[in-house]
Formats: structure tokens, C-alpha cells, sequence
């Protein structure tokens, strides 16, 4: 093809659309994720923000999200007919990113052809690399701790992770084939001296830790020590950018730019880290307490800020001495580990005057944690009873996540949990019954419905494992007496004959809270000392989750409870079924716990989406592995 880019110009032209091409695929990136935050988040956020008392509004624009819902549903798969393993994807995923390698592998060709001052595919090549440090800066926003992307598009930030995992991977494909090529056009040429000059040998080494960088973050080399691979990755990627700000200088525009995003964030934390110890009550002091043989209870004080905890600008600023409920912070104890930052999800509300934290000790950290404590202890109690709580200094990062639709607007919400996943769900609901109670003490009834069901299924290994949240349980049972509230608690490791002989015919939740609430001046607190005004039941056995989701749905359109389904577990699940207009009610789920769990829940959303008069579902998951 015959060129009109005049020789001597087409080196310079290269650059120019070189550079175009890198920073368009960056724009186009986040111009991609905003786009999904606008039709998914945030559409369907106001729409039911603007519901009746007793129907959704603009129930066609919920049909489409129900269809983008089913689409982006994880689907299953085996290998082979009589494999036990079952694989998951997502459809929407797979097209989303088969469009990404589309659209990126256009822009590898795009307006290359009349450039011949060299063969096609080094020309190529240099585009691919080029292309590779323009998605630098999209790898390290989806790093971000702050929640100014997952604002924007209502992803969580385990779902930006897996975004960064798989654009990672595919940085290396195309930097391992830019690599290839360029050896290979040096040494046709019987110049391998353009293999071994300094800027060549930087990019060598900047791919070396990239290769590193993604196949050292698979998923069985994190689980056999997150500490050592994240460390690792750090040191790996600094190695990366570096080299490859040395390796080409017309690249160094989106190194420069993809280390500053990551520096600023971190900056940013650490700085509102320093605020949030200085205006702590205790300057960063917390309690720490051992609940059993593997659980340990953190309590910081903070002072009260919740007055501006709704301003909707809020969702794109950091917060200070407020969070919102289900929302996580990022834990150092500096007596422990100097450097690392562990998540852990918050379990209480700001106006409690203290921020709450179960942690189930597992290896690493959690474990170093409690054998600290414990060692804390003994050395301070010298002989006498041992210390209920030890203090030690803190520092945290966030508070982040907490993104979701408002569950006010619903109709019925099920609130699921596995274990220490209630410091998730308990959190939620009892915002969400504060706020039924306030909007109701004020006859306000704008955008939600007037008669609002929760349901709350907390799965626990032993019975003494409810001491965890008594305090969030006392508070919501106190608003039984007006809201339609029932809660399920499932014991997994214990059975009624592990009770004493001698125990009342009430269950030992019952006794405990009775006890402690009669203390309290007001007597109508002691609800569950009477059977008509009992909410809560223990079931000896593990839920069916998926069963649960069922019947929780049914009972919103009212199909009834025999409709071909198992009538095992909890029977209260059925109570109050009613008919309902088809697709006139919403339907929220939350979920929390290990990842079979949530994911188990998440496909019973799915297929409940298209049954017929199925209410509006919108399913919330958090898994903590």
C-alpha cells in the first residue's frame, strides 16, 4: 500500500496515534464502568425511590433491569457429564469482555496500514505496547481504596478486583506479544545490539515482574498466604512501573499518571487514618475482647457525626466519624504487624458511639491477633482473674463499600447470614427498621411502601454464638411491637439435647434476653417472655437457603406455600402470605457468608426472576472469603 504520510513524517504520526489510542482505551474504560453505573445503579435506584405506598412506578424500565439481571447471572457447568465440580460464568461478563479484546484488538490495527517506514507487524507491535501502558491507569483505578468508582457504578469492590485481575492478564498477553515481535524484527535483521541496549533491558525486566505480577496472584497461591503475596505484589509492581517509565519515554505520560492515582489514594488514606485517631474519644484506643475459642470483639469510640451521614455528596467524599450501615474499614494494630491493613466489616450504627468489630481468627493476622491478646491477658491479670479486655492502639483506612439500593423502598426484605456475615446483615436491618420507625412516628409514607415485612435468618454454630450482636438483636426486637419483624436463628453444631437438664421450657435466647432486658426501665421490652409477641425461633439444623428464598418471595405474591416445594425448616417463613399485583412489589435479598453460600443465594435470585407474577428481586451478596 502506497503511503500518502510522507516518509519522514510517519515515525512522528505514529506517535501521535500511538498515544491517541492509549489514553482512548483508558477513557473508554471508565466511560464503560459509569455507563453501567447509570442503567443499573443508579436508574433503578431512583425509580424506586419514587414508588407508591403500594406499588412500583415505571415497572417497565424494572423489567429491563430483570432482564439485564437474568443476563448477568452466573450460569453453571461441568467439564464432563460425571464431574463433581461445577463452573461458573457469567454472560454478561463473557460479552462484556469479548467486547473489551474486540475493541482493544481494533485499536492494535487502527490507521497502521499506511504507515510503511517499517513491516507491518512491528509497527503493530509498538501499538500493542503502547496500548498496554494506556490500560496501566485503568488497572490501578480499580485499585482504588476510596469508593469514588464503586459510587459511581454501584460495583462492589470485589467485582472492580476481578476487573483488575482479568485487564491484568490481558495486559500480558499483549506486552508478551509486543516483546515477541520486536525480538524477533531486531534479530531478522542481524541487529541484535538494539536487543541489549539499556532501554530494551529495562523493558525486560518490567515484563519479568509483570509475569510475575499476574501468575503469582492466582487464587491458590493467595490462599496459601495472602500476606507474603501481597507483599510480594507491591514490590512487583513498583518494579513494573518503574522500568517501564525507563523502558520508552512516550509511554511515561501513563506510568506517570497510573502511579499518581494509586499515590494519591494511599495518601489519602493514610491522612484520613491520622484525622480518624485524632478526633477518636480514646486517640485510636481500642477494647479488645475474646468472645470464645477463636472470635475476638474490637470496640473503638467515636464521636457521633451521623447528622450529615445523608447528604448525597457524601457518597463521593471520605468520611469522618460516620459510616454507613454495611460498610468495612481496613484494620491495622500496630502491636501485631506494623503495615498491614486487613478488612473487617463494621457491626454497629453511628449513633451506638462506638464502632464494633467481630473477627473470626483464621491464620495470618486474625491469628496473631488472638494469641496477642490472650498473652496481654495473662501478663496483666499476674495471678489474679484474667482481664475481660486488653486496650491497644489502632489505625484504620475507610470507611468503604456500603453502595447498594436503599432498602426502604422494598416491599419485604430476607436478610441472610452465615456466622460472623450478621456483621453485615444485623447492621443493615436494623438501620433499615430505625428508619421505618422514624418515617412511621412521622406519618411519612413518600416512596415506600406502607406496610414493610423484615425477615432475618442468622445460621450459627453454637447457641452462645448470638452474644456476638445481642445488642443490635435487643435493639431490633424492641420494634416488634410495630413492625412486622421475624427472626430465625439456625444451630448447626448443637442439638436441644445438648441443654441442661434442668433448663426452662423457654429456649436459652429467650431466658438471656428476657433477663437482660428486664433490667431495662421500660417493661414492654421483654417481648420474647410472652408467645404471641414472639419473633425470634431456634431451628437445630443447617437452612436451606435456597427453599428460604422461595417461600420469601410467595409470600410477596402470594402462590402459596405448597407449590411443589419442601416444607422443611422454618414454617414461620409462610406465615402472612397474601395476594399481590404481579410485578407491583419489590423483593429484597441480602446475603451474607462464605462464598457456596452467597453464591447458592445468588442463583436462587436469578431463577425466582422469571416465575410467573414474580415481584421486582433485587439480590445484595458480600461474601468474606
Amino acid at each position: 500500500m502506497v503511503s500518502t504520510i510522507p516518509y519522514y513524517r510517519q515515525y512522528d504520526v505514529e506517535k501521535e496515534r500511538n498515544n491517541k489510542f492509549a489514553w482512548l482505551s483508558f477513557g473508554l474504560g471508565l466511560a464503560t464502568v459509569a455507563l453501567y453505573g447509570l442503567l443499573f445503579h443508579w436508574i433503578p435506584r431512583y425509580i424506586r425511590s419514587k414508588r407508591d405506598t403500594g406499588q412500583l412506578k415505571y415497572k417497565g424500565v424494572l423489567k429491563m433491569t430483570r432482564v439485564w439481571d437474568t443476563f448477568n447471572s452466573s450460569i453453571g457447568f461441568r467439564l464432563y457429564p460425571w464431574g463433581r465440580r461445577v463452573y461458573y460464568f457469567q454472560p454478561s461478563l463473557t460479552v462484556l469482555f469479548m467486547a473489551y479484546l474486540a475493541i482493544m484488538g481494533s485499536f492494535c490495527f487502527v490507521q497502521t496500514k499506511d504507515l510503511n517506514y517499517r513491516p507491518q507487524f512491528y509497527i503493530v507491535s509498538k501499538r500493542m505496547g503502547k496500548l498496554a501502558t494506556g490500560n496501566l491507569p485503568l488497572l490501578n483505578v480499580f485499585l482504588l481504596k476510596h469508593d469514588v468508582l464503586t459510587a459511581v457504578t454501584g460495583l462492589s469492590h470485589d467485582k472492580l478486583l476481578f476487573f483488575h485481575l482479568w485487564i491484568g492478564r490481558f495486559v500480558w498477553v499483549i506486552v508478551t506479544i509486543h516483546m515477541a515481535l520486536c525480538v524477533k524484527y531486531w534479530i531478522a535483521l542481524n541487529f541484535e545490539i538494539m536487543v541489549e541496549i539499556p532501554p530494551q533491558i529495562f523493558g525486560m525486566i518490567s515484563y519479568g515482574a509483570l509475569f510475575f505480577l499476574t501468575w503469582a496472584s492466582l487464587k491458590f497461591i493467595r490462599k496459601l498466604s495472602y500476606d507474603i503475596f501481597l507483599l510480594q505484589h507491591k514490590v512487583l509492581a513498583f518494579i513494573m512501573l518503574l522500568f517501564a517509565f525507563f523502558h520508552n519515554p512516550a509511554g511515561r505520560g501513563e506510568v506517570i499518571v497510573a502511579v499518581h492515582i494509586l499515590v494519591i489514594d494511599r495518601v489519602l488514606q493514610r491522612i484520613l487514618g491520622i484525622v480518624h485517631r485524632k478526633i477518636s474519644p480514646t486517640k485510636g484506643e481500642a477494647e479488645f475482647k475474646i468472645h470464645d475459642e477463636d472470635t475476638i470483639e474490637v470496640t473503638l469510640p467515636v464521636k457521633d457525626r451521623a447528622g450529615s451521614n445523608r447528604k448525597w455528596f457524601l457518597r463521593f467524599l471520605p468520611r469522618v466519624g460516620t459510616w454507613d450501615a454495611g460498610q468495612h474499614i481496613y484494620l491495622n494494630v500496630g502491636r501485631v504487624s506494623k503495615f498491614q491493613f486487613h478488612p473487617f466489616t463494621i457491626a454497629s450504627l453511628p449513633s451506638s458511639g462506638h464502632m464494633k468489630f467481630i473477627i473470626r481468627k483464621q491464620k495470618g493476622f486474625t491469628k496473631k491477633l488472638f494469641n496477642k491478646i490472650k498473652s496481654m491477658q495473662e501478663a496483666d491479670s499476674e495471678g489474679q482473674a484474667a482481664l475481660s479486655t486488653v486496650k491497644m492502639k489502632i489505625m484504620m483506612y475507610g470507611p468503604h463499600g456500603g453502595k447498594h439500593q436503599s432498602l426502604i423502598t422494598f416491599d419485604s426484605v430476607l436478610f441472610l447470614a452465615a456466622g460472623s456475615g450478621a456483621s453485615f446483615t444485623l447492621p443493615l436491618a436494623l438501620d433499615l427498621i430505625q428508619s421505618i420507625a422514624t418515617r412511621e412516628y412521622q406519618k411519612d409514607y413518600l416512596h415506600r411502601p406502607r406496610h414493610p415485612r423484615i425477615h432475618i435468618v442468622w445460621t450459627v454454630r453454637y447457641l452462645k454464638n448470638i452474644e456476638w450482636y445481642r445488642d443490635i438483636l435487643q435493639q431490633i426486637s424492641v420494634y416488634s411491637t410495630t413492625i412486622n419483624i421475624k427472626i430465625d436463628f439456625f444451630v448447626t453444631r448443637e442439638s436441644p439435647s445438648d441443654e441442661p437438664e434442668n433448663q426452662s421450657p423457654k429456649s436459652p435466647v429467650e431466658k438471656s434476653w428476657s433477663r437482660d432486658l428486664s433490667v431495662d426501665s421500660d417493661p414492654s421490652l421483654i417481648l420474647l417472655e410472652t408467645p404471641a409477641a414472639r419473633i425470634a425461633s431456634i431451628t437445630y439444623s443447617r437452612p436451606d437457603a435456597a427453599w428460604m428464598i422461595r417461600s420469601h418471595v410467595e409470600n410477596v405474591y402470594g402462590m402459596g406455600a405448597n407449590d411443589g416445594l419442601s416444607t422443611s425448616g422454618s414454617s414461620s417463613i409462610m406465615e402472612d402470605a397474601r395476594p399481590q399485583e404481579s410485578f407491583a412489589h419489590a423483593v429484597a435479598v441480602v446475603v451474607c457468608g462464605p462464598l457456596a453460600f452467597t453464591t447458592v443465594s445468588k442463583h436462587e435470585c436469578q431463577r425466582n426472576l422469571w416465575r410467573k407474577n414474580a415481584p421486582n428481586i433485587y439480590c445484595l451478596t458480600e461474601s468474606y472469603e
